[in-house]
């Protein structure tokens, strides 16, 4: 495509370079044909003169340029743009996310795709934000599980607790009062003591499970 054709495709009320949304003209490889400032800020370009650079060479994921321009074709097929496509570029070493919003560019007298000319939008900081509060539901709900399962062994404990000291009652209940008061009280401390000892080596199994 040569600057005449350029010119054409650029033409605007207002200066090219100082539009505050990023535009964007590649050859088919992807190789940069011209861009404003917006863009080479974006993609940390330099802000005049010719550049040396294409974007597909910024693709996180290279492969992805291929499906994302036949997305293009196949959109402009039935006479729409490529929207809100979400790109991962990466731009100087940094994770940049984008929406394109893209279409082919035809020679008139093949009809034959010259070029792509697109409008990129910085969405960094707000995948970034969403990704943060992905993190942190994913805590919110491990935490949760973990609470609830605290709630069911300290619930479970006082089940067993209760069960146990039932037993011992029921147990002590079963004799006659005269025979607890005369059983000495280190026999009885020791038949209680083998009570806890159960009650708490099951309690520590269900803690440690």
């Amino acid at each position: 495509m040569d600057s005449r054709q350029s010119a054409t495709v650029l033409a605007s009320g207002i200066s090219f370079l100082d539009l505050p949304i990023g535009v964007y003209i590649v050859t088919p490889e992807g190789r940069f044909v011209e861009c404003n400032r917006s863009v080479r800020r974006l993609l940390g370009l330099p802000l005049e003169g010719p550049l040396q650079a294409s974007l597909s060479d910024m693709y996180a994921d290279p492969k992805l340029r291929a499906e994302l321009l036949r997305k293009a074709i196949a959109a402009e097929e039935i006479g729409q743009y490529l929207e809100k496509e979400i790109i991962p570029l990466r731009v100087n070493g940094r994770l940049v996310y984008v929406e394109d919003y893209c279409r082919p560019l035809r020679d008139q007298a093949t009809n034959e795709i010259v070029g792509y000319i697109g409008c990129l939008v910085d969405i960094t900081e707000e995948r970034e934000a969403a990704e943060r509060e992905h993190v942190l539901e994913r805590k919110v709900e491990e935490l949760t599980f973990d609470i609830g399962r605290i709630l069911h062994a300290n619930t479970s404990t006082l089940l067993m607790a209760q069960q146990t000291l039932d037993a011992v009652a029921e147990a002590i209940s079963q004799r006659e009062l005269k025979e607890v008061i005369a059983t000495p009280s280190e026999e009885l401390d020791e038949q209680l003591l083998k009570q806890a000892q159960g009650l708490a080596g099951a309690i520590e199994k269900l803690v440690g499970s």
